[in-house]
């Protein structure tokens, strides 16, 4: 399925750019037989791969594809404990990683990658049919395998083809590949639509696991690569839209930046689409194989999340978005969860003409003591829309009023200028969504913290747990002001 779309293409055509390098489609096909033949004459069923955005990372997942193998990408943001949870549930006869992580398993020569690892393992407690399991961390630490199949993936990238539109992309890969969104959208549809991947490393793009440490670095390499797509969580956008309110300027060559992750304010879109960012907002989960729905540019003042992907079917029960026609195998070890023909995707939603606007976490819905039901992610995006904080999280469960933790896009920004940025945002909202008090994290919060989940949502209960002496205060001060204004 994929490969076939993938090597139908022209072979002198390039296939992967890196900085240095250049890999036409037969020299990909070639390394894929290389790794391919490997896999087969070792007789390997499961391989774990903990690699940075290299030219190898795609050689091994499609060999193996090609040689029907479990392959099992692991994040390089995940922690000792994950990384050490996800090989003792899967049990991979073979494991790629970095020296600086090995292990006391056999080393032996692969033939693509410098570090390898060998083990002979028992059967993994996985679906019939998988092909890859995908991990994220969620809302908790505790890694969960979702296992798809090669055509579950196929039916996405297919369609995904046919939604962008754009034949031949270049594609720059800014996201970790081991993200599936990336792997599919970034990786599989750029190359069955003839194009071409641009592959830096996490140095080269600027990043330190899920962070980006170095803006320059990757300002320079999105100017050096002139892409046409790429692929953003919301975080990304806001900081390309800081960086050109500072002078930077977006390359021309940009069609199509995908936005996925969570709910962007309609305000920050229109704010992207006005300096002309040409930013496409979707929606998906790993148990639909990533992508459900992606608006595309027949629709480019349209801000939800676009009309479902053509394989996928989309219906509202009780106000939550169920997805029906390309579902996951299953969670990895729970045989229970096992063939489902619909996932409850867990997030609140309309349809309105066929278009999905995403409102929030059904889980997420805060309902303050007066009895208002409130999604923080709509006072969430408001915030960040006006492109002052790079991260919001805002509570209020039985509580009056609402407060946030905010990280400000310029550690330059005082705290009186952050009041009224927030007092103007307020004031475009209802009385109970209105934010009472603040508090200014003197650091961003990441995965590596444990307090973002891979696609940088906010781990609420865990932030929760660490601020809980600081949000006790932001009340704290809230009632004191309310007594003193009773006695006055």
């Amino acid at each position: 399925m994929i490969l076939k779309a993938i090597f139908q293409n022209d072979p002198n055509s390039v296939a992967i750019e890196t900085q240095s390098n250049t890999v036409s489609y037969e020299e990909l096909s070639k390394q894929v037989e290389s790794v391919h033949n490997w896999l087969v004459d070792h007789n390997v069923n499961v391989l774990v791969l903990e690699s940075d955005n290299v030219p190898e990372w795609v050689y091994i997942d499609l060999a193996c594809q090609k040689a029907g193998v479990v392959f099992i990408p692991v994040p390089p943001f995940f922690s000792k404990s994950q990384i050490d949870s996800v090989i003792a549930r899967v049990e991979p006869d073979v494991i790629i990683q970095p020296k600086d992580n090995s292990t006391l398993w056999e080393t032996f020569i692969f033939p693509v990658y410098q570090f390898s690892k060998f083990k002979r393992s028992n059967k993994s407690n996985m679906p019939k049919g998988t092909s890859k399991v995908t991990f994220t961390s969620g809302s908790t630490g505790q890694p969960k395998g979702v296992c798809l199949s090669v055509e579950n993936q196929f039916k996405v990238a297919n369609s995904l083809v046919e939604r962008i539109g754009i034949k031949q992309p270049k594609h720059f890969c800014l996201l970790s590949f081991s993200t599936l969104l990336e792997n599919i959208a970034g990786i599989y549809a750029p190359l069955m639509a003839g194009g071409t991947i641009c592959i830096y490393s996490d140095n080269e793009r600027g990043f330190n696991g899920s962070s980006v440490t170095s803006p320059n670095a990757l300002l320079n390499a999105i100017s050096s690569v002139k892409p046409e797509t790429i692929i953003l969580v919301p975080e990304l956008l806001q900081f390309l839209l800081h960086a050109n309110s500072s002078g930077w300027q977006l390359p021309n060559s940009f069609k199509f930046m995908a936005l996925g992750g969570s709910r962007v304010a309609p305000s920050l879109l229109a704010k992207a689409a006005k300096i002309g960012f040409p930013v496409f907002q979707g929606y998906g989960l790993s148990e639909c194989a990533s992508v459900v729905a992606l608006n595309s540019s027949e629709a480019i003042n349209d801000f939800s999340a676009g009309e479902a992907l053509p394989h996928l079917s989309v219906e509202i029960i009780d106000g939550e978005l169920v997805v029906e026609g390309n579902v996951f195998l299953g969670y990895l070890g729970l045989p229970e969860t096992w063939y489902q023909q619909s996932v409850k995707t867990g997030d609140i939603a309309s349809i309105t003409n066929g278009r999905i606007e995403i409102k929030g976490r059904k889980s997420n819905l805060l309902i303050n003591s007066f009895g208002r039901n409130i999604s923080p992610e709509w006072v969430e995006s408001e915030l960040l829309a006006t492109n002052a904080f790079s991260q919001v999280v805002v509570f209020g469960d039985a509580q009056p009023s609402l407060v946030t933790l905010i990280y400000p896009i310029n550690r330059e920004l005082t705290s009186e200028f952050l009041a009224t940025v927030i007092d103007t945002v307020n004031q475009s909202l209802p009385d109970y969504a209105r934010i009472k008090h603040f508090y200014i994290l003197e650091q961003p919060l990441s995965l590596e913290n444990g307090q973002l989940t891979s696609n940088g949502r906010p781990k609420r209960n865990q932030i929760l747990n660490n601020f809980s002496q600081e949000i006790a205060a932001l009340y704290r001060q809230s009632s004191e002001k309310e007594i003193n204004h009773e006695i006055i």
